[in-house]
Parts: C-alpha cells; structure tokens; sequence
C-alpha cells in the first residue's frame, strides 16, 4: 500500500496547533499556580493596625521549587516583606502545613500611615504537579497615629464664680476603654477620675460615661464650697486607647464662687424685749452675732461704743452709764451709775447702720424696752 502524504502546508499548521495548544496549557497552569495564593492584607488595603500579622495562603500544598518541604525555619526564603524606601522589616515568619499558610509577625509595631509590601517573588515554591508559582505581592497602607490625648473640661481650666452644685464634665478626643480593655462603666469612673480641693481633700462624687460623645460625668455628693479652687484629674494610665496607648494624667482647676453676704449682723440684747421685773442694778449687753466695725469702717473701742447705743426711761431721760467694747465677744456692755427706776420702763435703741459686718451689711434697727423690779 502506498502511504499517504500530507502537505507541507498542513504538516505546519498542524505543528503550530499543538505549540499553541501546548503554551496555551503551560500559561493555564502558571496562572492557576499565582491565582492559589492569597495575601492579607490585600493589595491597596489602607487603614491596616499597625500591630497587624500578614499572612500568605496557598490553596494547594507547595513545597520549596528544589522540592524540599517548607517549614518555619526556610519560609522567609519565600517571602520579600518591606517598608516602601526603607528596607526589610524584622519579623517571625512561621509555616502551618495544615492550614496552608504563612504568618508574619513584625518584632516591632509597624510604622504608622505607612506603605509596606509582601512579594512572594517568582519560582519560589511549586504544587504537587510540579507547577512554579508566577510572582504574587501585595502593597497596603498601616493606620494613622492616634492623636495625642486631650480633655476638654467643663467648667473650663481656670474659670472663676462656678456654682457650687455645677457638675463638672470631661470630653475625650477619643474613643477609649479601661486599661485593661473592658468597657468603661459608671462605677469605673470614681477609679479612673479624681476631684480634690485646694487642700487636697478628696471629694466624694458620683460619676457617669457616655461613650457615644466619649464624657465623663461627675456630679459632687452635695455643694462645693464657696470661694474655694479644685482640681479635677484623668488619672494616669486608666485609659487605653484603640493603638494601645494609654493616658497621661490630665488636669484641671476651677474655682467656685465667693459666698455672698447680704445678711446685716444681728443683735441679741439683755434684759430681752418685753422683760419684766428687770433688776435694778441691771446692765445692758449688746452682743453681735459677728465681726463688725463702726459704719465708717474703723476699729470698735470703749470709747466709740458710747455713741452708738442710746438708754432713756419712759420720760426720755438718758440713763448714765458707762460703755465698754469687748472684740472677742462681739459685746457692748452699758452699766448703770447707780440703780435704775423703781416700776419703770427703759428703752435701749440702737440705729439703723450704726455698725456693719465684715462684708459691709449694716445692721437693722434695733429697739427694745423692759419694766424694772418694784423693790
């Protein structure tokens, strides 16, 4: 039998189907080989913790391209893990054969708002069928740092004339927890804040957080004190933030308003107002319920006292008698030369503002009468 002979020109086109059909398969099996593995974080992720792990999965089991199995100890001979314009990145690389996966962990907390690559360069590990993997890398960008620690108080640093039953809030810039990571609570609050006066004291409060506007409310057990200054502190280290980074002590003063006297001193007198049967050798006392000064604002004596108070019976007579001033007991003292009237009536009149209190309240009209004993 004769055999067959083909064309030149269709031997060819049968010899270029197979090389295309043959580079076609070898194409299909290294792109298969790239597209099994996986790197997180992702290509373009940003905003990625600076305390982050990558990792880099097969979907396949590899082993090194000179077919030694990989392991923790030769699998950063895989990887290429770099800060982008500042070189390698110190790390732990590890190798779980059951998971299929790679894990790097960076010895130091990586560098904030950052960009960093994972390269797995080409024909570093191959699959069972013997495929080399393509080069695969992953570029992403850390997180930015947090911003330094900040508290807005309310009342504000410095303010004077505070309410004494204000309640006194803290803003954070931030979003925190307790230091240990737990959720801030009400009853956290009288831990992690402290209210004193300016002799140190501590003050007993009450206290509120409310993590949606990130304050700490505290409300003092009771009114403060008038015209006294207290500082209110963040204590160090109470806080953490989500970086980890926790709080210096943070301060503030504040100073309440001075009390307001406008009350006028008052007066207690002897013999009392309607007295009966006032003995007859009797004195009279004026004792102020506080400090006062004459109304022009100089010193009481023994001798400026005589002129404030006037004593007289029924017919308008003065009594005579002597005036002294004790300071210590805040008293005038008339005493009688002699006796009073048998059956009489006495009058002891102190004027309106003869004499004023420290905050400069003069005093009210003072006026009292009283019946003498009959023996």
């Amino acid at each position: 039998m004769n055999s067959m002979r083909l064309p030149n020109r269709v031997l060819i086109l049968l010899v270029l189907a197979c090389v295309v059909l043959l580079s076609g398969k070898a194409a299909s099996a290294n792109a298969a080989a790239a597209s099994l593995i996986t790197i997180t974080p992702q290509d373009g992720a940003t905003d990625i913790a600076a305390s982050a792990e990558i990792t880099i999965t097969f979907q396949k089991a590899v082993r090194l391209a000179n077919g030694t199995a990989l392991t923790s100890r030769n699998a950063e001979s895989v990887i290429d893990f770099k800060k982008v314009g500042g070189g390698t990145v110190p790390a732990t690389i590890s190798w779980s054969p059951t998971k299929k996966k790679i894990t790097i962990k960076p010895k130091n907390t990586l560098a904030y708002d950052t960009r960093y690559t994972v390269r797995i360069p080409e024909g570093k590990v191959k699959d069972a069928q013997g495929s080399l993997n393509k080069a695969v890398e992953a570029g992403f960008k850390t997180e930015k740092a947090e911003a330094p620690y900040q508290v807005a108080f309310t009342p504000a640093k410095g303010a004077a004339n505070i309410a004494t039953d204000s309640a006194i809030k803290l803003v954070l810039n931030k979003q925190v927890k307790l230091a240990g990571g737990k959720p801030i609570t009400k009853d956290a609050v009288e831990r992690i804040c402290k209210l004193t006066d300016n002799q140190q004291k501590k003050v007993t409060f009450a206290g509120n957080w409310d993590e949606s506007t990130r304050t700490i409310t505290i409300r003092p057990d009771g009114n403060l004190q008038n015209a006294m200054t207290y500082t209110v502190t963040l204590l160090e280290n109470k806080v953490i933030d989500k970086q980890g980074n926790k709080n210096p002590a943070i301060s503030s003063t504040f100073t309440t308003v001075a009390f307001k006297d406008d009350i006028p001193p008052t007066v207690t007198v002897t013999p009392a107002h309607g007295a009966q049967k006032v003995a007859l050798t009797s004195n009279v006392t004026l004792q102020f319920a506080e400090d006062v000064v004459a109304k022009d604002g100089s010193v009481l004596s023994s001798n400026t006292v005589a002129d404030l108070v006037k004593w007289y019976d029924s017919k308008g007579n003065p009594v005579s008698c002597t005036a002294t001033w004790n300071k210590s007991k805040r008293t005038i003292t008339l005493r009688v030369k002699g006796k009073l009237l048998k059956n009489t009536t006495y009058f002891v009149d102190l004027p309106a503002n003869a004499v004023k209190d420290l905050a400069g309240n003069g005093n009210n009209h003072v006026f009292v009468s009283f019946f003498t004993n009959a023996r």
